[in-house]
């Protein structure tokens, strides 16, 4: 499955303002198979900007086709390479046409992924797919210079030495920012929609989305200002610590003209695009209803922003221009909710459960069957902005007897809308040497999960959660200490990278969704806390029956891994022959699960069913 947006740490879907001259490069995920031993790698460390998947696109030629986006009597923020400047150039200078000198401010920023301090915050940082604070720092990666234009500047050139830059400016009107409507800033009312924008306050680039919703947010903040200035007589030291502020009004002001000039062409579109701006999608999860932000990336917010200025005095062009890009926007996604929690009565085959998003702004018709099934499927209708899931019928076919694959595909259908997911729709087999556990799968994040798309754990060396090794494994037979089999006979084998510095944690999980029949969990401490035994721990919960230690476990570390063995327990194994279970993993503030991804705030994952008859 692909993914449109990096987790946070190695690269997220942020604001790239092209009218800054700040690109972001689009992340993908991929679901190549694991290979059987996770890879070593370095701990996660703050990274330079340009390391978070921005390319500061520098000026290598003296004419620049792309305008730089000005207010009368506004100052300009803009990277230092975007302007041609490069640290320890002595002869920059800057002028108007007219020939004034134009006080240039070096500001050294740093961009960091923000950390959760409380479970909640680790929640929405999650499902925004991570977020990137901004902060002035002497320490700082990126470079940025304030181009303090006079009050009464006005010429298409700015001078940079021998270089020039084309200035646009957007006039002298004073242009409102558009609230949302008013039924999606009531959701915004909601504590977890009110979490998210205030982390992504901490990105003085997307600050604006709290202003469409007129929810107050802490305003960006930042350090100790540092001069920076190789040429003081040209080069100014910040007068102020408000640099944050500045660039948060800056952008604010880029959509106040967008918007504004959008709204003047056709009130109606940029309604819609306001409020796609500003999605919020009402999710049951867990038994519960819950509002979550589904909004526009910061990425795809930006590719508007430059369209709507690029084209703010044709009105005809503005309005074709909103048009596409909100035809680009999903109408709706859909997701596997869980391939066997629940069971047929009467064939016993799994029991298949599709979880289906209305993103649109009208109520529509909704319906879920596998592709090769001749039933009618059940349909209901979902309101706008809302989600549901849809139960899948059991198949009424056997298996195919001449070994050809399946076609496991659900077809869902939102109105016009269309989509197939793949599903697990019988059991799978154990044979020898074992059942091998697939890639595990990240929690939801609102970019890929709208996209009808999940973000798979892969083993790499980057900081990305993505990339911090993954859980492999296997289910085998007769895998206990010497050989011999110990409760069941069946064991789980999983390896997992050591750590110096993050707790672990391995959750299995036995029988039906919101029943389980039993509850394995191996803790795996960081390597400064391994136990004078050199091994972790391994507990078994029966529901009702409190917890104890699981036995025959084994939590090892080896050369660089933790191996685990957790035979499974008698009471899991389901008459006849059957094994539903479930495994979490759980590294620092990252959490992947096998067979379905979870959303954030859920607790426990969905199901697969294994056949163990076959053996």
């Amino acid at each position: 499955m692909a993914s449109a947006a990096r987790f946070a740490g190695g690269g997220v879907g942020v604001l790239g303002l092209v009218v800054l001259g700040l690109h972001v490069l689009a992340g993908c995920a991929s679901s190549e198979p694991l290979p059987q031993r996770p890879s070593r790698q370095t701990e996660p460390e703050i990274k330079p900007f340009s390391d978070l998947g921005v390319d500061i696109d520098v000026a290598q030629s003296q004419e620049r086709d792309e305008p730089l986006f000005v207010a009368f009597g506004r100052t300009l923020i803009v990277p230092a390479a975007r302007l041609g400047i490069v640290s320890g150039n002595a002869t920059v200078r800057a002028k108007l046409d007219d020939g004034r000198d134009v006080p240039l401010v070096r500001h050294r920023v740093a961009v960091s992924s923000v950390s959760p301090s409380v479970p909640a915050e680790n929640t929405a940082i999650r499902w925004l797919g991570g977020v990137l604070a901004w902060s002035e720092s002497a320490a700082g990666s990126v470079e940025l210079v304030e181009v303090r234009l006079p009050v009464d500047a006005f010429g298409h050139w700015l001078w940079i030495g021998d270089r020039r830059v084309n200035l646009e400016w957007l006039g002298e009107e004073k242009a409102s920012l558009p609230r949302a409507a008013g039924d999606i800033v009531k959701r915004a009312e909601d504590p977890f929609v009110r979490d998210c924008l205030r982390l992504e306050a901490a990105d003085p680039r997307i600050l604006w989305r709290a202003r469409l919703l007129n929810v107050p947010t802490p305003r960006p903040t930042n350090a100790i200002p540092i001069p920076f200035a190789p040429t003081p007589n040209l080069i100014e030291s910040p007068d102020d610590g408000q640099l944050m502020e500045r660039l948060a009004d800056q952008t604010a002001m880029l959509w106040r003209f967008g918007l504004a000039a959008l709204a003047a062409a056709d009130a109606n579109v940029a309604r819609l695009v306001v409020d796609e701006l500003t999605l919020i999608v009402e999710i049951e999860s867990g038994g519960r209803k819950r509002l979550v932000p589904a909004w526009a990336t910061a990425d795809e917010a930006a590719a508007l922003l430059t369209r709507l200025l690029q084209h703010r005095a044709q009105p005809r062009r503005l309005v074709a221009v909103a048009n596409e890009w909100l035809r680009s926007r999903p109408a709706a996604c859909a997701w596997v909710v869980d391939d066997a929690g629940m069971l047929d009565g009467n064939s016993s085959v799994p029991l298949v459960r599709v979880g289906v998003a209305n993103l649109g702004a009208t109520r529509a018709l909704v319906s879920a069957k596998g592709v090769i099934d001749v039933t009618v499927p059940e349909i209901v209708a979902v309101n706008p902005r809302s989600a549901t899931t849809m139960p899948v019928a059991p198949l009424a076919t056997s298996a195919p007897a001449d070994g050809s694959a399946e076609r496991w595909g659900i077809e869902v259908r939102c109105g016009e809308w269309t989509s197939v997911v793949d599903a697990q729709r019988r059991h799978f087999v154990a044979l020898p040497p074992g059942l091998t556990i697939g890639a595990l799968a990240l929690d939801h994040a609102s970019p890929a999960w709208s996209r009808s798309a999940a973000l798979m754990q892969v083993p790499g060396g980057g900081d990305s959660p993505r990339e911090v090794s993954a859980l492999v494994g296997r289910l085998v037979r007769d895998a206990g200490p010497g050989g011999a089999g110990v409760g069941s006979g069946w064991s789980l084998y999983l390896e997992a990278e050591r750590s110096t510095s993050e707790r672990q944690t391995i959750r299995v999980w036995f029988g039906s969704s919101g029943a389980a029949a039993a509850i394995v969990t191996a803790e795996l401490p960081e390597i400064t806390a391994i136990p004078e035994s050199g091994e972790g721990s391994a507990t078994v919960r029966f529901p009702g029956r409190g917890e104890a230690p699981l036995a025959g476990a084994r939590v090892v570390p080896g050369d660089g891994r933790w191996t685990v063995r957790l035979p499974i327990p008698n009471s899991a194994i389901e008459r006849p022959g059957r094994l539903r279970l479930a495994i979490e993993h759980v590294r620092s503030n990252v959490r992947s699960t096998w067979p379905r991804a979870q959303f954030p705030w859920q607790t426990e994952p969905g199901r697969a069913s294994i056949d163990l008859t076959k053996w």
